[in-house]
């Protein structure tokens, strides 16, 4: 496939929500209230619970604003639980190089030299 075949693929399959740079500042939410289902297991309230705040791209990757509405704690919770450790080992070289600020800090790393104490 060409680069300009996989665009339109892309763009024919998926809508723009929003464009910019996000980080930190005013939160901007994906969804409307009142919340009807979740996105992920289809299922509403009261079997699920819409309370926690569910990031659309990780935190890890810096994103503090951007907000799903429509994600239940349940799926959140499952998310975090089963994926976002191996998210976070996977891209933290490049969040060290990017300078990119998680949860709480910027990732380090320390040098192991072998045979020194």
């Amino acid at each position: 496939m060409s680069v300009k075949s996989d665009e339109k693929v892309f763009t024919s399959n998926f809508d723009l929500l929003f464009s910019g740079q996000f980080g930190r500042g005013p939160k901007k939410y994906i969804g409307s209230l009142p919340v009807v289902k979740c996105r992920f297991c289809e299922k509403s309230a009261p079997d699920v619970l819409f309370k926690k705040s569910a990031h659309a791209i990780s935190e890890l990757c810096g994103n503090h604003q951007l907000i799903l509405r429509d994600e239940c704690d349940t799926c959140n919770a499952l998310f975090a639980e089963s994926l976002e450790d191996h998210f976070g080992k996977y891209t933290k070289p490049f969040r060290i190089l990017g300078q990119v600020r998680g949860k709480k800090k910027i990732p380090s790393y320390k040098l192991h030299r072998s045979g020194q104490e």
